[in-house]
């Protein structure tokens, strides 16, 4: 574990705890990108993703990396935003109820803000690297033999989350979203005693 190598003592993830709730967004933040490619699940699904939550009245606020933007503006998306700074993805996450996207940095920031994220993976294990938000939740990338691949993959294209299906998605993000938006999941900082 990365705190282990940090030489900082973490409680077991169960025994972490959160403080006091703070106030929640009301949009579903879901963002498109991460560092490696390998670690990114197709833009086309996102928008699939996007336009089935949209249909059932839910605002949907759309995040990408700078190589994004032109795709999602081709596919429509008139308000997509593009973080530069971490002040900048700070402000998008701050009206978000919940969280979707990637194995990467912004889902980790939102989790810490209090905000729960629903994570796709592909190379990389859940158990080592899901957000820390007592409402978080992820798929799993398909098996590899090669997995952990960390970031990098062994063949041309990570077919542990290539071939993750929206319909595998949708059927786990509806749920999550219900709980999470509907329900009013508590919002809360993370804290570590």
């Amino acid at each position: 574990m990365l705190s282990q190598a940090l030489g900082i003592d973490l409680p077991p993830r169960e025994e972490i705890f959160l403080s006091a709730p703070v106030s929640k967004g009301k949009e579903i933040l879901i963002h498109t990108g991460a560092k490696q490619s390998v670690r990114i699940w197709p833009l086309e699904r996102y928008h699939s993703l996007t336009i089935k939550l949209r249909s059932k009245n839910y605002r949907v606020q759309v995040a990408c990396n700078p190589d994004q933007q032109q795709w999602w503006q081709r596919a429509g998306e008139k308000n997509v935003v593009v973080p530069k700074t971490v002040t900048e993805l700070l402000e998008v996450v701050d009206r978000a109820a919940v969280f979707i996207g990637n194995d990467s940095g912004p889902g980790h920031l939102a989790a810490m803000t209090g905000v729960p994220t629903f994570t796709l993976f592909g190379p990389q294990l859940s158990e080592w690297f899901a957000p820390l938000h007592p409402d978080a939740e992820w798929i799993e990338g398909k098996p590899c033999p090669y997995k952990p691949c960390s970031d990098y993959c062994f063949f041309s294209s990570p077919h542990c989350l290539l071939t993750v299906t929206e319909a595998e998605v949708l059927e786990r993000v509806e749920p999550f979203v219900v709980r999470c938006v509907s329900k009013g999941a508590s919002r809360t900082p993370f804290a570590v005693a």
